[in-house]
């Protein structure tokens, strides 16, 4: 029993890791295209991240009080690390975004920017919602980055809940 139980050892790991890989968020990555990293922040009234640079505590912590209290938030601000193949032209990178009012509605924006003749290199693009944008959005509750070359889709990242219906379920009592 104990010989059976090493010998399967090795494949319940590897299946494991497997089905870990399967787990994760929805992604399109084709050609050379890929969205690798989405981080969203708050701004403060004044269009700052954080009263602190260089200290990854105390900007967490300028976050998370931004977080609990909406009346010191004049927008939001998302840094997409992405890359395209070298020589790509007519590239977009679009982001749409889904946000719930105070009156428990759904709202969604489209950002974008265009790029034309890239370099290969994974880049960092930061692309910001203004104050009207913000306030019109209310709470920003999920998201989803698109690359395009011409029309056509070439990698995409959306937000954990970007396919689930983002308004709480008020039946439930």
């Amino acid at each position: 029993m104990f010989l059976l139980a090493r010998k399967l050892a090795p494949a319940a790991l590897i299946a494991i890791f497997l089905l870990a890989g399967c787990a994760t968020q929805n992604t399109v990555s084709r050609g050379g295209f890929a969205v690798l990293k989405v981080n969203r922040t708050l701004l403060d009234n004044y269009g700052y991240e954080t009263d602190v640079v260089g200290n990854l505590k105390g900007e967490a912590s300028y976050q998370y009080s931004l977080r609990h209290e909406p009346n010191r938030q004049s927008g939001g601000r998302f840094h997409i690390k992405w890359r395209a193949p070298k020589g790509s032209t007519q590239v977009r990178l679009v982001l749409d975004v889904r946000g719930l009012t105070p009156a428990n509605e759904t709202v969604r924006d489209t950002l974008s920017e265009s790029f034309a003749d890239m370099d290969g290199w994974a880049e960092w693009t930061t692309l910001d919602i203004k104050e009207r944008q913000f306030k019109r959005l209310g709470e920003i509750m999920a998201w989803r980055v698109t690359i395009y070359s011409g029309d056509r889709v070439m990698a995409e990242l959306p937000s954990g809940n970007w396919y689930l219906d983002i308004r709480p379920d008020t039946s439930a009592k």
